[in-house]
């Protein structure tokens, strides 16, 4: 059946109509030759860390123009696809590379990957994909050798401060870093709290704790909960949380206890030895010193002491001072010779080789002994009469001279001299004399009452 006339005329003029409004309209097309092309280099990121690693990873992808046409400005990135945690992230277009950081501080361990896009309106190959692909490893993992640290108080020790140092270990892997000391809980039955500080050294392959102890009284710490017979009867006790931001283990606490008298220690009576000496006299008596030890398990009680060389308080060897040690007792003896008057002191340290204590060989404290030397003048000597000779032989022509000198300290004074021989005259040039200068006494026959002979 033909159409009926003019029944196609309706559609054809609807196409012209079309075509003029087209033709009409100022329109501008980009050839594809003359548009600029996305490349980015390299297509798969690598990145990589460990879980719950608080420090994110960055990273720059090149992105650039492979066509000699067009520009890259106002080109996008945007994570599509991987990235439902949240864990990457994209910065801006600059300098002709995109910027990424990957943080595994909330991942466990595994692999992540996203999709990053890159859009671009006036790029030919908009949008252009690019991977990352981010491992997140094992963490760091706090180990101690052990989580007990043990000072061990004696009663010399009071008011001493005493340093241990552990070491911590990282059994997991990346580096352990960030590591804190929370605060310091002293056992609440305790009289005296604040006796302990703690401080990190960290450094590039080591992370250290230093312990710093302040000994106390014996009555500053609590009964000890299981007394042993010549063992620790007094304890004290603080712990501690070590922190790591890094650490998937943190926080560990750390126990320490400061025991009193626990520990294998040389005990000196006396603890020190005092001798006096005069100026060129003699040397003074040896003494002796008893040594026994405190909290050893050992029976019989130990005999093998062994004494080290006489030290001065710089650490110099000193001469004047010896000593000796045979079982548990050590002999010292003094020389003064060839000192002047004065103080001198010295020490003799006291070591013992390890003892078995608690099941185990440990070592015994040593222990030095103090000595002084008081070198003193020597005693004053009261003056007394020293005569050259006495007895002499005179003649009625010929005197005999007899010199009298002191033979104690200072001054010998108040000389006289007397006879009860009528023939006997004595005279003396001096009445006093020194033991240096001397008095003369002469003696004569008298020139008129002679005797044949006298005494």
């Amino acid at each position: 059946m033909r159409p009926a006339r003019g029944s196609l005329v309706q559609p054809r003029l609807g196409v012209l109509m079309a075509l003029a409004m087209l033709l009409a309209c100022d329109v501008s097309v980009t050839p594809p030759a003359e548009m600029a092309t996305i490349g980015v280099s390299p297509r798969n990121v690598l990145m990589r860390s460990f879980a719950r690693n608080p420090d994110a990873i960055s990273e720059t992808v090149d992105v650039f123009n492979n066509s000699e046409f067009g520009s890259l400005q106002g080109i996008q990135a945007t994570v599509t696809s991987g990235n439902e945690s949240g864990w990457l992230t994209v910065g801006g277009f600059a300098d002709g590379k995109i910027s990424l950081e990957a943080s595994a501080a909330a991942l466990v361990e595994g692999t992540y990957t996203a999709t990053v896009e890159l859009t671009l309106s006036s790029a030919t190959n908009s949008p252009r994909a690019f991977t990352v692909d981010f491992f997140v490893g094992d963490g760091p993992v706090l180990a101690f050798t052990s989580d007990t640290v043990q000072f061990h108080n004696t009663p010399n020790d009071a008011g001493d401060q005493f340093t241990k140092t552990m070491a911590v270990a990282n059994e997991g892997g990346g580096r352990l870093s960030r590591l804190a000391i929370g605060t310091i809980t002293y056992h609440p039955d305790d009289p005296l709290k604040d006796w302990l500080s703690v401080s990190v050294v960290e450094s590039a392959d080591s992370v250290i704790l230093e312990f710093l102890a302040t000994y106390v009284n014996r009555t500053d710490c609590r009964p000890f909960p299981r007394p042993l017979s010549r063992l620790a009867d007094r304890l004290c006790s603080a712990e501690f949380p070590v922190i790591s931001a890094v650490a998937a283990n943190s926080p560990q606490v750390v126990t320490v206890l400061l025991t009193f008298d626990n520990e294998p220690t040389i005990f000196l009576s006396p603890k020190g030895v005092n001798f006096v000496a005069d100026e060129g006299g003699e040397n003074p008596p040896s003494q002796d010193v008893e040594l026994s030890a405190t909290g050893v398990l050992d029976d019989p009680p130990l005999t093998n002491y062994q004494v080290g060389s006489p030290l001065d308080p710089g650490g110099n060897p000193v001469n004047w001072l010896s000593a000796s040690v045979v079982g548990s007792t050590v002999t010292l003896a003094a020389d003064p010779t060839g000192l002047l008057r004065g103080l001198y002191d010295a020490g003799v340290e006291v070591t013992h080789p390890q003892v078995l204590s608690r099941g185990s060989f440990v070592d015994v404290q040593p222990d030095t002994i103090r000595v002084t030397l008081t070198v003193e003048p020597p005693p004053r000597v009261q003056p007394f009469i020293v005569l050259s000779t006495d007895n002499v032989t005179i003649t009625p022509t010929t005197a005999a001279f007899i010199e009298i000198t002191n033979g104690g300290d200072g001054l010998l004074t108040g000389l006289t001299v007397s006879s009860e021989a009528t023939w006997l005259l004595a005279f003396l040039d001096s009445n006093s004399a020194t033991s240096t200068a001397a008095a003369t006494l002469s003696v004569s026959v008298h020139p008129t009452n002679r005797p044949a002979t006298g005494t």
